[in-house]
């Protein structure tokens, strides 16, 4: 009867009129709901092919990766059933039941055990090893191959498997749906969009709930590595899947130092809101990877207390034609040496016969240490000590001994290895990590055209990628906001920083006063075939 008497009101006309801003606007709201659902409808198709092609047989896919297209499958259905009711004003409620009923039988499905899976949340050094790459990611799988199968010192410490991130991501209601909804909006041509979306989701991660179970198991695996030693001092680092594999993933994602059993839940929080920061977000969009990947592991390694640290390359990044491993050194912790914020010792030792061939000593005047800090253990620059700063960080015979290890992995894992190691306090090498190194074999050898009366206004420095490129010189500060960075610029840097990731690609060539040849950005740098030349002093004030 209602129905009727509505109807009519309709056909007579007696209905109360609206305006025509009100009519636009409704018309606005139920044709972007269109939109969504022709856009959620395409992608479901693709994602249907992807599957039905992984079950003849035609494509190869990861457990993990099915686990992740079909959860995506799920989204978009959703938002199907949410536009096709805001176009209809609410008549197919029942679908949207269905579709969250279906989804939770999905969920179900995906959350059984399958065959090769490793359902623990947490797993000690002692049990991984480098087939184990896609439960535990990239870093943990090559430690725990170091210590276990080539018996190679690292330092004591466990795994954080993937399981324990994607709980943390899925369990917390509407969590993933509001990720996955939120990068879908993403413009990766666009910085401002890719930053917009990480202040997003990372704000979202960090205000979810840790799940009961995983902060339990982060608690029980730190007791079981560590004991009850209240001064345990701990470094959380990312070990995501496609992490230190063909891609590096350099510098992309978050490490914590100095982190104790009571801060180790919230540090877990901010590594796995790392794989969303703009710089990762960046990174993936240009190497062709999903905006939202969740697969990161974690791995917690007791704190070497580091008298110095650094990186060794079993081979030469950019001359190929060199015969000899290159290692970098500075006093103290070694993320100067990967972040670029200073300029390290160098030294060349021949693969044939261990020999040193060159030896550069930096003037080291500033040192990360490990220092009490208003949020427990922190890193903290200091001086160096006078009698210290012109001296190598490294003795001859440790560069060597380096340089044997890393000759060594480059033989077991059959491709060169950047290796990154410390010095204990008795002067003992550790190994932080190994993986493959990118080689810059995008530019062949060419000579520089004559540059006849012209003088060049700088010379010397470092080149951290072979190219060239032009434009106007633009000087900028990694922690600066970079989302309009023009286009075809000359990037101009004090130092390098990982941080540049962001608008790296819009750069025709980069510049930087200090950094290193085996620091992260310049792997990315090599990478993506960006020129780029480093150590340069004066390059700020002249150009």
């Amino acid at each position: 009867m209602t129905t009727t008497i509505k109807t009519l009101k309709r056909l007579f006309g007696l209905e109360p009129r609206i305006s025509r801003e009100q009519a636009m606007a409704a018309f606005g709201r139920r044709y972007a709901s269109f939109n969504e659902l022709l856009q959620s409808n395409a992608d479901l198709a693709a994602i249907l092919a992807k599957l039905d092609a992984a079950q003849r047989g035609d494509k190869h896919l990861e457990t993990h990766q099915v686990r992740r297209i079909a959860r995506k499958a799920v989204f978009h259905c959703e938002r199907m059933a949410a536009c096709l009711n805001d176009m209809s004003r609410n008549r197919y409620k029942d679908l949207e039941k269905s579709v969250a009923a279906i989804g939770r039988h999905i969920e179900n499905e995906l959350e059984k055990h399958t065959r090769g899976d490793v359902n623990a949340l947490i797993l000690p050094l002692t049990e991984v090893d480098a087939s184990m790459g896609y439960s535990v990611g990239g870093k943990n799988a090559n430690l725990g191959e170091l210590s276990n199968m080539l018996d190679m010192p690292v330092p004591p410490g466990f795994a954080v498997t993937i399981q324990a991130s994607s709980l943390a991501l899925l369990r917390p209601s509407g969590l993933f749906k509001k990720i996955h909804s939120t990068l879908c909006k993403v413009d990766a041509d666009v910085p401002h969009s890719l930053q917009d979306a990480a202040r997003t989701v990372q704000n979202l991660i960090l205000e979810a709930p840790l799940p009961e179970e995983v902060e339990k198991a982060l608690l029980d695996g730190w007791d079981e590595a560590f004991g009850k030693d209240s001064q345990v001092q701990a470094a959380l680092r990312s070990s995501a899947v496609d992490e230190d594999g063909v891609q590096s993933f350099a510098g992309q994602y978050l490490s914590i130092l100095g982190v104790t059993r009571e801060s180790l839940p919230t540090a877990f929080k901010r590594v796995l809101a790392s794989l969303f920061s703009p710089r990762a977000l960046a990174y993936r969009a240009r190497n062709g990877y999903p905006l939202d990947a969740t697969s990161m592991g974690m791995c917690c390694l007791k704190m070497v207390q580091a008298k110095a640290a650094g990186v060794a390359f079993s081979r030469h990044p950019v001359d190929l034609r060199s015969n000899c491993v290159m290692i970098q050194g500075t006093w103290g912790l070694g993320e100067m040496v990967v972040d670029g914020t200073a300029t390290p010792d160098n030294w060349l030792v021949s693969r044939a016969n261990l020999r040193i061939q060159q030896e550069t000593i930096a003037h080291k005047e500033v040192r990360l240490v490990l220092a009490p800090g208003r949020h427990g253990v922190e890193s903290k620059e200091e001086d160096v000590p006078e009698s210290l700063r012109n001296v190598p960080s490294l003795s001859h015979e440790q560069a060597q001994q380096l340089a044997s290890m890393a000759l060594e992995l480059e033989r077991h894992y059959q491709y060169p290895q950047d290796v990154e190691w410390a010095v204990d306090e008795d002067d003992q090498i550790i190994l932080l990590q190994t993986r493959p190194m990118g080689l810059d074999a995008s530019v062949s050898e060419v000579t520089a055209p004559a540059l006849s009366h012209l003088r060049p206004l700088l010379s010397g420095g470092e080149v951290a990628a072979k190219g060239v490129g032009c434009g106007p010189v633009i000087h900028v500060h990694p922690s600066q906001d970079l989302t309009h960075f023009p286009e075809g610029a000359v990037m101009l840097l004090q130092h390098t920083s990982p941080d540049a990731m962001v608008t790296m690609q819009r750069a025709s060539a980069i510049i930087a006063e200090t950094g290193s040849l085996t620091g992260h950005m310049a792997s990315v740098c090599r990478e993506f075939g960006m020129p780029t030349v480093i150590n340069l002093p004066g390059a700020t004030s002249l150009l």
